[in-house]
């Protein structure tokens, strides 16, 4: 079977499309290394740190003042680009996408906001639960839960913070309401005498120290008005010191 042979012009074609296909994948390659370095924030680039960035700001606000971010499509698109670039957001746009797909067309929206807001409350009034948990232990070591619990103070800001921005509601006085509430149940199991029920009651308490420290939008003086900070501190040294004895 004779092989055919390629004319001067498929040949140059092919060279070209070879060419180009080794640069879309350097390309690629170094797009890929820019989002590794720029999503650690210890390899970060020095140009790219919060600090150095403010100057950059300054000049984008000065040559577009008009740029209004308060509204919300526009803080939108301004997260979608930080988030884009590896900087740190308050609200997490992809997370905000997925879950506006998951409104449903046989609820009104004030319904869906009044289900956002129960979602809320259900799960303040629930963190008591976790105390009962054997795992439920912080362990300083890893500076975490056993269990993993420690995960639910970035997951209740983000959750929150996205599902108020689709309701177009308050996400700071949301969780202000939230942490007020899981204050109060926390206070309660306090008072508990079943030792069952609170065997890991002061690993539970740095949960709430946890969920301020995650969110831009609550600061610590609003959870001392909530909660006792001496219970806060007396609970560090109880997970701490009960970690020294069990190691010991």
């Amino acid at each position: 079977m004779s092989r055919s042979v390629l004319q001067p012009s498929q040949q140059k074609l092919a060279e070209k499309l070879t060419i180009l296909n080794d640069r879309g994948v350097g390309m690629l390659t170094r797009l890929y290394n820019i989002k590794k370095a720029c999503g650690d924030p210890k390899a970060k680039p020095s140009y790219l740190i919060d600090k150095n960035l403010e100057s950059a700001v300054k000049f984008i606000v000065r040559k577009f003042p008009a740029v209004e971010t308060r509204n919300n499509n526009v803080a939108m698109n301004v997260y979608e680009l930080s988030s884009a670039a590896g900087l740190p957001c308050e609200i997490d746009p992809a997370l905000v996408v997925a879950l506006s797909s998951q409104k449903s067309e046989n609820i009104s929206p004030e319904e869906e906001y009044k289900i956002a807001c129960l979602l809320m409350v259900f799960v303040a009034v629930s963190l008591p639960t976790l105390a009962s948990n054997v795992m439920s232990q912080y362990s300083p070591a890893i500076e975490g839960h056993c269990n993993n619990i420690h995960c639910l103070a970035k997951a209740i800001n983000q959750i929150a913070a996205a599902l108020f921005t689709i309701h177009k509601g308050s996400i700071e006085d949301r969780l202000k309401e939230f942490l007020a509430l899981a204050s109060s149940s926390l206070l309660k199991i306090g008072q508990e005498t079943d030792k069952t029920t609170t065997r890991n009651r002061e690993s539970v308490y740095l949960l709430l120290d946890m969920i301020v420290q995650e969110s831009p939008f609550l600061t610590m003086d609003l959870l001392e008005s909530c909660f006792p900070y001496v219970l806060l501190r007396n609970a560090y040294h109880a997970v701490y010191k009960q970690s020294v004895t069990s190691s010991a």
